[in-house]
């Protein structure tokens, strides 16, 4: 759920390279930030390490959609897509090594899985991320991005059997009214020439 302080990252590096956020984004960042406060601090059991890793993750994550948008605007999606999935294969290749100091077999199923979760969760949604940042900007990608933990949550509503405090689900309509507001923009708003 971390992934939802994304837009402040993004922000931060866009307003660093002089570019001002306008009211409205800054109104819909505390809408996601809030959001996101009442989403996960009711539960109580939050680990140190865990937030940490989360917070590195989402640095990274938003240097990444303001590097895409700010210097690899002309190199097409599937290009970027292509270099970054194999750049972090090999990278998670190297740390299984590492980790388990052989090579463990993967059954069959194990391998359709990797295949899957390969083509569908890391590799399509890295190509519809990019595509997005060249299409609307990191700004409002970043801005977006909080849908994620929307819909993390109701994957776990539906498939994990969690459930939510009333004050969770005031968190999460304010990052689904956030990414209304963002629609709603962009819908007015004509495309970039």
């Amino acid at each position: 759920m971390l992934v939802a302080v994304s837009p402040a990252v993004v922000l931060f590096l866009l307003f660093i390279d002089g570019r001002r956020a306008s009211s409205s984004s800054l109104a819909r960042l505390g809408l996601v930030l809030l959001g996101l406060f009442l989403l996960i601090a009711p539960t109580g059991s939050l680990s140190m390490i865990g937030i940490f890793l989360g917070l590195g993750m989402t640095l990274t994550y938003g240097a990444f959609l303001f590097f895409v948008e700010k210097y690899l605007a002309e190199v097409p999606s599937v290009t970027i897509t292509i270099y970054v999935d194999t750049f972090v294969a090999i990278f998670l290749g190297m740390f299984y090594l590492v980790q388990y100091q052989a090579w463990v077999p993967i059954p069959i199923n194990g391998w359709g899985i990797v295949v899957f979760t390969g083509l569908f969760s890391t590799a399509l949604a890295h190509f519809f991320f990019v595509s997005s940042v060249k299409t609307i900007g990191s700004g409002e990608t970043a801005l977006i991005n909080p849908f994620e933990t929307v819909f993390t949550v109701t994957w776990a509503l539906l498939f994990l059997g969690e459930s939510l405090t009333g004050t969770q689900w005031l968190g999460g309509s304010l990052i689904l009214i956030s990414a209304f507001l963002i629609g709603r923009q962009l819908a007015v708003t004509p495309a970039p020439a």
